[in-house]
């Protein structure tokens, strides 16, 4: 199954205490990677949102964003801690002495210390907040991964029209290996018998080292194995499988059996044609890279 690792859902959930809103975002990676950024309220439940975010995303760095809003203010639960803020005007007055300062000490001084503020939240509440987190964040990766499917299913056709080029550029390379084999026969055979010429030369044995050295020239062998894995690879595509790291796998075999016929061949049309195949072969990693 080709799933992309790029794509970004959001939902959100409401009910008479609060709003709830979740944006997940992914991008390609080589491990399963998650950030969260939530209220405090939501820390006792970090280990849960991740366990929840594992179900719908296997590989990949995910970012989730949690917004909490309560609909009624008057019950969000926040006190003001008089000892810290006492604490804090006494530090206050000690550095106006220190510093010289006549001026007043105001209110907005003190509010910049947001630590005077707390937040008491029931645990019924926070049972309620988490549930109603969950609904949100599952109907948000349910929206990331409809875009991550859709955007598979682009990658999938992409490298389908790759893959069968590929496999026209083999067929090519194998026809004109069968093709160049005698000629190159011929021309090692009419070399060596110039460089070679003497009475003492076994013309018996001399043939059959030709026709070692012309079977070395011969891709077909290569050609055959790279015909297997690029059908292999159409088929991983079929799969209901998560198959990006099989695929990258295969593409590292195929990269290395063009290497092979590009070294081995002394033709410069299969050459070429090698060049166009490691081309094609790279634009696949390319895709590959952005897959689950």
């Amino acid at each position: 199954m080709i799933i992309s690792m790029t794509g970004f859902g959001r939902g959100d959930c409401k009910n008479k205490e609060m709003e709830v809103s979740v944006e997940v975002r992914s991008v390609n990676n080589r491990f399963w990677d998650v950030t969260l950024r939530a209220p405090k309220s939501l820390s006792a439940h970090e280990q849960a949102i991740k366990d929840v975010t594992r179900k719908y995303i296997s590989r990949g760095r995910v970012g989730i964003y949690v917004s909490v809003k309560s609909v009624n203010p008057e019950n969000l639960g926040i006190q003001l801690d008089h000892d810290l803020v006492r604490a804090y005007k006494n530090l206050l007055e000690d550095l106006k002495k220190t510093a010289g300062i006549d001026e007043p000490i105001r209110i907005e001084h003190l509010s910049q210390f947001s630590d005077i503020f707390t937040v008491e939240e029931a645990e019924e509440k926070s049972t309620e907040t988490w549930q109603c987190t969950r609904k949100a964040l599952e109907s948000a990766l349910e929206s990331l991964n409809e875009m991550r499917e859709k955007e598979g299913e682009t990658l999938a056709l992409d490298m389908k029209k790759r893959i069968s080029k590929l496999n026209n550029y083999v067929e090519e390379i194998a026809i004109i290996s069968k093709q160049h084999i005698p000629e190159e026969y011929e021309a090692l055979k009419n070399r060596l018998s110039e460089i070679l010429e003497s009475p003492d030369i076994d013309s018996s044995r001399l043939e059959t080292e030709i026709a070692i050295l012309t079977d070395k020239l011969d891709v077909t062998e290569e050609c055959v194995r790279f015909k297997s894995h690029t059908g292999m690879f159409a088929d991983l595509m079929e799969s209901k499988e998560l198959v990006g790291r099989k695929l990258n796998f295969l593409l590292q075999e195929m990269n290395r059996e063009v290497n092979t016929i590009g070294s081995k061949s002394n033709c410069a049309e299969i050459s070429h044609r090698a060049v166009f195949m490691k081309e094609e072969i790279e634009k696949i990693r390319e895709q590959v890279q952005n897959i689950e």
